[in-house]
């Protein structure tokens, strides 16, 4: 699953948490091997569209530095 789909699936389960995860990629969606990991609660009242926007708001402060720490700069 992918963008709002999985945003909607937190909601629908009740997750507490979700965030995002950077790996490497691979031949396989979503199977190689991972980078960095990072959370966010779920707080009661959050909508799909809301998790959404932390979500990329982790993507847009963690990509970068991972990138730049992946290449040495």
């Amino acid at each position: 699953m992918y963008g709002m789909h999985i945003h909607k699936k937190v909601i629908d389960s009740n997750d507490k948490e979700t965030g995002i995860t950077i790996h490497f990629v691979s031949q396989e969606y979503d199977s190689g091997e991972i980078i960095f990991q990072k959370k966010i609660t779920v707080n009661k009242g959050d909508n799909a569209s809301l998790i959404e926007k932390k979500v990329h708001n982790l993507e847009y402060e963690y990509y970068p530095k991972i990138i730049a720490s992946l290449l040495d700069i």
